[in-house]
């Protein structure tokens, strides 16, 4: 299993670079914008395929409208950030939030109603108001990709004590395209996330949430503070647009130093306590 998950975790990182690259390179500047960040959106539903949907695709048809709402969520982010270019540094528009509402609804109906429970309505309103949290503030990618790569290293955590093996794979290969995504954006310095990127990534937040919480309740507890991990951010001061390179690493350095503090409970609820 681990040899798999390697395996699959180079070949995700390396794919969404070389993808993203190649974009970059043939596509013109409005569209690469848009389509670079989609490339993982995209990466994500082959790893669900992989690792939720195919196993089970004979026996278990539960997991389509998982992969339905993954699906829907790429097109529509891809759509509306192509044609609305709905970005960080205009998230407080009345489009921005409708759109977010609707991606909520989405979630709901697809997501929760169909196996719901108090602790998916709880994952779900912790969801929202994580999702509200990101889209609603002002920053940049940089933030985004390192609270959401400490969030998942958190879920991994618990689905690797529990033995939730295809809920693992799913998270790891999630943070492989976000690192192969992330080393495009370095290199690619002028460009930012926007939806097409938070959209999908969130989505596969809340179905590893959601498939974990279903497979024991008491997980419930050690997935709040993953979800605290998108507020650790509030006490440091944001940095400006187009700041240098030190400023960004030491600005990096604070918030993944905070992050880690709900990643430690976590792993002290999970590994110590025995959740």
């Amino acid at each position: 299993m681990l040899l798999t998950l390697a395996k699959l975790s180079i070949v995700s990182l390396l794919g969404t670079f070389i993808f993203a690259a190649i974009i970059s390179f043939t596509s013109s500047k409005k569209l690469k914008e848009v389509l670079g960040p989609a490339i993982a959106g995209v990466g994500f539903c082959w790893i669900y395929s992989y690792f939720i949907q195919f196993p089970n695709s004979i026996s278990n048809l539960t997991d389509i409208p998982e992969l339905f709402a993954l699906l829907i969520t790429v097109f529509l982010a891809v759509t509306i950030g192509s044609l609305q270019k709905i970005r960080y540094d205009n998230q407080k528009n009345w489009l921005s939030i409708l759109a977010d509402l609707f991606l909520c609804l989405l979630a709901l109906f697809l997501l929760i109603v169909p196996n719901a429970s108090p602790t998916a309505i709880f994952i779900f309103v912790m969801w929202c108001l994580t999702l509200y949290r990101v889209r609603s503030s002002h920053q940049d990618y940089l933030r985004t990709i390192l609270m959401t790569f400490c969030a998942l290293v958190g879920l991994s955590i618990i689905a690797w004590q529990n033995g939730l093996f295809a809920e693992l794979g799913l998270i790891i290969g999630t943070v492989s395209i976000i690192i192969g995504i992330s080393l495009w954006l370095l290199i690619n310095r002028q460009h930012s996330m926007n939806i097409s990127f938070i959209w999908p990534v969130f989505i596969i937040l809340l179905i590893s949430s959601n498939r974990i919480v279903e497979n024991d309740s008491y997980l419930v507890a050690p997935m709040f503070f993953i979800y605290l991990v998108y507020f650790a951010d509030t006490v440091i001061a944001p940095i400006q647009h187009g700041s240098r390179l030190l400023p960004k690493l030491v600005y990096a350095t604070k918030i993944t130093s905070l992050a880690l503090l709900p990643i430690i409970m976590t792993l002290i609820m999970v590994v110590v306590i025995g959740y």
